[in-house]
C-alpha cells in the first residue's frame, strides 16, 4: 500500500467517508489494536460474499460496511451496482466485475451519489442481492440516520429479489431516525454475536460469524 493511499483520505475526508486503510486504521489506538472488531468487519463481509452466487447481479451500499464487502468480491464474476465511489474503486480494476454506478448528486463528504436521479436509475434495474447496512437495528426493522440514504435504500429494497443485511453487533443498540423495512423484509442477516439481539424469532435467517484468532 502506498503511503498516500492513507494520509490522503485521512486528511480529506470524514468519519462517514472511508478507504479501506483508513477505514481498518481506526481499529488500532496508541494503547490497543481491536483484534474483535477488526475480525468482525472482515468476517461479515467475507460471509457476505459466500452467500452471492457467481454471476449475480448486486447492489452495493456506500458506507465503510459497503467498502468492506467489496474487498472480498474483486476475485469473483458477478455484476455490482453502487452509489459509492469508494466501493467502485475497489471494484475498478476487476476483470471478472461488470460495475455499474447509479449516478445522481454527489454528496462530497460521504462520496457517494443520492437523489431522485440515483433512485430512479435504481429503479429501472431488477436485482438478484440486496447487501443492505444499516444504522441501527431492532425488532421493529432496519434504520437509517440519513433521509437521502433512506430513499437509495428503499429503492434498491424495491428493485433486488432478496436481501442481506450485514451489521455487526453494535447496531443491535442503535435506533436510528427512519425505518428503511420491517425485519421480515429481509432474507439473510449476517452478523457476529447473537447476543442480546433484539429481532427475536422475525428474522428468518441468521449467519453469525466467528471472530475468534486462533
Amino acid at each position: 500500500m502506498a503511503w498516500n493511499e492513507f494520509l490522503m483520505p485521512l486528511v480529506l475526508l470524514d468519519r462517514q467517508a472511508k478507504t479501506l486503510p483508513v477505514y481498518v486504521s481506526g481499529f488500532v489506538t496508541s494503547r490497543v489494536i481491536d483484534w474483535e472488531a477488526m475480525a468482525a468487519a472482515a468476517s461479515i463481509a467475507g460471509e457476505v460474499s459466500s452467500l452471492i452466487e457467481a454471476n449475480s447481479t448486486v447492489f452495493l451500499n456506500a458506507g465503510s460496511t459497503g467498502l468492506a464487502i467489496a474487498q472480498p468480491l474483486v476475485t469473483r464474476s458477478m455484476t455490482v451496482f453502487t452509489p459509492g465511489l469508494w466501493v467502485s474503486d475497489a471494484l475498478k480494476a476487476a476483470s471478472e466485475i461488470r460495475l455499474m454506478m447509479t449516478g445522481g448528486l454527489m454528496r462530497a463528504r460521504e462520496q457517494c451519489f443520492t437523489g431522485s436521479s440515483a433512485i430512479e436509475m435504481i429503479g429501472t434495474h431488477r436485482l438478484v442481492w440486496y447487501v443492505m447496512t444499516v444504522s441501527g437495528l431492532d425488532l421493529a426493522g432496519c434504520t437509517e440516520w440519513n433521509l437521502d440514504d433512506h430513499a437509495v435504500k428503499q429503492s434498491a429494497l424495491s428493485s433486488a429479489r432478496k436481501t442481506i443485511v450485514a451489521a455487526d453487533s453494535s447496531k443491535f443498540t442503535e435506533i436510528a431516525f427512519s425505518r428503511v423495512c420491517p425485519i421480515e423484509r429481509v432474507d439473510v442477516g449476517v452478523t457476529n454475536s447473537d447476543a442480546d439481539r433484539p429481532f427475536g424469532d422475525g428474522l428468518r435467517r441468521l449467519k453469525i460469524v466467528s471472530t475468534h484468532r486462533k
